[in-house]
C-alpha cells in the first residue's frame, strides 16, 4: 500500500497547490507501478464529473495496474453535520499488500486558504498499525511534492472539522 498510498499524497499536494492559487482543481488519475513513471492524467473535460466517474469503475475492474489513485474536488458532509470542500482521494493497490482507501481532505479555499486534517472516509483495513503506514506513506508523497508540499505544510491547520 505504500506506493499507492504515496503517489495519492503527492497528487494530494498538487491539487492543493491548485486550490492555493484560486485555480480550479482539474481530477487527476493515475494507475501504473507507482513509481515516478506512473503516467498521470488531467481528465479536462466538459463535464469533469462525468470523467471521474469513468476513473473510479477502474477500481472494480480487473487491469494490469497495480496501483490506481484518483484525486478529485468535491463538497462533503462530515460527521460533525459540516459540509466543507474536501479533496476526495481514492488509491488502491493491486500487489501484496492489498488494499483500497478513501481520504478525504478538508480545505478552506482562498483567499484565506487553509487545509485541515485528512479524514480516512474508508479503508479495506482497520488493522491499526496498517492504517498508521497508509497515513504515514500519504503524507510522505505530500512532502515529495516540492512546492506543492511547502505549500501544504504551511497551510496545515492542526484541527478536525
Amino acid at each position: 500500500m505504500q506506493q499507492s498510498a504515496e503517489l495519492a499524497g503527492k497528487l494530494a499536494a498538487h491539487s492543493m497547490w491548485s486550490v492555493a492559487d484560486a485555480e480550479p482543481v482539474i481530477p487527476l488519475f493515475a494507475r501504473g507501478d507507482g513509481s515516478d513513471r506512473t503516467p498521470i492524467e488531467r481528465l479536462v473535460t466538459d463535464d469533469p464529473a462525468a470523467a471521474v466517474e469513468l476513473a473510479k469503475q477502474n477500481f472494480d475492474q480487473p487491469g494490469e495496474w497495480p496501483v490506481l489513485v484518483l484525486v478529485y474536488d468535491t463538497v462533503i458532509t462530515l460527521e460533525s453535520g459540516v459540509r466543507t470542500d474536501a479533496l476526495l482521494v481514492e488509491f488502491a493497490q493491486r500487489t501484496e499488500p492489498v488494499g483500497r482507501f478513501t481520504m478525504a481532505v478538508p480545505y478552506r479555499p482562498a483567499p484565506e486558504f487553509a487545509i485541515y486534517r485528512p479524514k480516512l472516509i474508508q479503508a479495506s483495513t482497520l488493522e491499526s498499525t496498517a492504517v498508521q503506514a497508509v497515513v504515514t506513506a500519504f503524507y510522505n508523497g505530500v512532502d515529495s511534492h516540492n512546492p506543492a508540499g511547502q505549500i501544504w505544510n504551511e497551510h496545515l491547520q492542526d484541527v478536525s472539522l
